[in-house]
């Protein structure tokens, strides 16, 4: 009975469908339970009842009851589902559909579904013409496992393109994100972002104000204010790409790294950064600052600057061009590491390094120089294998200590003594208030003690079958004034922290 009905209305409504537009393909009523004509203002309204099946220009409606003008628009009730080419369908339980624009407005728990997600929101307004969805009062697109809301948003069906506008939030078993703004691509799980953004996951946050993420590859780039948390260590860039599933960050742009927990700060514009080691590796003569407690930060700059934690200890390098700076003591070699932990220094590679006191500069060289740190301000120096200390008497003269180990200790941030061990030599000027200078002293024995007062050297003891020569003022000459290895550098030592 209801087959013969459906014939029987599509005959009937034939000539009345001629009276509409011949640019518009027709509303076809593929089938209803019931049908009435009626004539509203002298224009004809057909009205459907039950099981009602419609057709236009490749799109199938489906719903409980529907109103066809007319201008061969629709009203619909009721069950609502709409069939589009490729499988996208369309539920809900209103729909005002406008034929000639192939416009539908749906509302009412509405749900666009295709292949792989789902569109939940309270109405939508979706445009045939260009297969997209908009809606305005609240939305949440699924994806899989991740799952999209905002007050706003588009989406494009056929690029699979998504748009989300004000209070934008993401959740992925992987990561959280909260925007005012996001272009999520739902086929290659990729979201951007265009405004200000923050993204949690599980080894910290992230906020930045524009940036992509690839759910697929695990990698983002992010960029301008980007401001990276991985407790305690966090970093701020202009640009940055990051790789989760290999823990990498790559810098491109002016960039700051910060340690909380050892007080370390690098400054450069670009860098590799490990996440899950906790290690930066920056580029392009980089700055270090590392911070004491008595206010007197240690400035160092190189070619090449590293931090990295290794089985929970903290350790800091410098390769090539290092130039160290602080007010007590300053450096420049060739390779630099620091052991947070040991709070020790060494400079290696033509290691050059001066300790400051007032007026006073004591030059060391060797092929080794070693710092102890404690409480981060100097409290001991190694100078390992052809130790050599310089320290100008008057201009173009130098007291002078060499031997294969130089040992020297500070107290309260001065220089108090040192130890010269093995083939320990010296030139030592001597002076005698109010007489002045007496002459030279030129010896040499197997180890020797120097002691300082006020940074100067002060006063030599010898160990070990010393041997002696001492010259008269008046017989002192740049020959008999300098050891063998004698080597003066005050040009290359750095003037502040401004100097590296």
């Amino acid at each position: 009975m209801k087959s013969k009905i459906g014939i029987l209305l599509s005959v009937l409504f034939f000539c009345i469908s001629r009276i509409a537009s011949q640019e518009t393909a027709q509303v076809e009523i593929l089938w209803s339970d019931e049908a009435i004509l009626e004539f509203v203002e002298n224009n004809p309204v057909k009205r459907l009842l039950g099981h009602v099946k419609l057709r236009h220009k490749g799109t199938l409606f489906f719903c409980d009851k529907a109103n066809i003008y007319h201008t061969n628009n629709v009203d619909a009730e009721g069950n609502i589902r709409i069939v589009r080419p490729k499988g996208k369908t369309i539920t809900g339980n209103i729909l005002n559909y406008y034929s000639d624009q192939k416009l539908a407005l749906i509302r009412d728990n509405v749900v666009l579904s295709d292949k792989k997600s789902k569109l939940y929101t309270p109405d939508m307004t979706y445009d045939m013409n260009i297969e997209t969805a908009y809606f305005t009062n609240g939305g949440k697109v699924v994806n899989d496992s991740t799952t999209i809301t905002s007050k706003h948003g588009t989406y494009y069906t056929k690029t699979n393109q998504a748009f989300f506008k004000f209070d934008v939030q993401l959740t992925n078993p992987k990561y959280k994100l909260k925007s005012d703004t996001l272009e999520y691509n739902t086929k290659q799980k990729r979201n951007y972002f265009y405004q200000a953004t923050t993204i949690e996951n599980d080894s910290g946050y992230i906020f930045c104000n524009r940036g992509w993420y690839d759910e697929a590859t695990n990698q983002s780039s992010f960029g301008r204010g980007t401001i990276i948390y991985n407790p305690p260590q966090w970093i701020m860039t202009d640009s940055i790409f990051y790789d989760k599933k290999n823990e990498l960050s790559r810098i491109y742009k002016t960039f700051e790294y910060h340690d909380t927990a050892t007080k370390v700060h690098i400054f450069g514009d670009t860098a590799d950064y490990y996440s899950k080691e906790k290690h930066i590796l920056a580029y392009n003569r980089p700055l270090l600052v590392y911070e004491t407690d008595n206010k007197n930060p240690l400035f160092i700059r190189a070619e090449i600057l590293e931090s990295k934690e290794l089985e929970g200890k903290k350790y800091f390098y410098g390769h090539k061009k290092v130039r160290i700076y602080n007010k007590e003591f300053q450096g420049v070699c060739d390779s630099f590491d620091y052991n947070a932990q040991d709070s020790i220094m060494r400079m290696r590679v033509t290691p050059i390094s001066w300790l400051v006191d007032k007026t006073q500069i004591m030059q060391l060289t060797g092929e080794v120089i070693y710092m102890k740190l404690k409480n981060k301000n100097l409290e001991k120096v190694y100078v390992n294998q052809n130790g050599l200390i310089v320290q100008e008497e008057f201009k173009n003269y130098y007291n002078q200590i060499s031997a294969d180990t130089i040992n020297i200790f500070m107290k309260e941030k001065k220089m108090d003594y040192m130890y010269a061990i093995k083939n320990a030599k010296s030139i030592y000027f001597a002076k005698e208030e109010p007489k002045g200078y007496l002459g030279l002293n030129n010896s040499e024995s197997y180890r020797l003690k120097a002691l300082f007062d006020e940074g100067k050297l002060s006063r030599i003891i010898f160990y070990l079958q010393p041997k002696a020569t001492f010259y008269p003022t008046k017989d002192i000459n740049l020959q008999n004034s300098r050891l063998t290895n004698f080597q003066w550098h005050i040009e290359q030592k750095p003037k502040d922290d401004k100097d590296l």
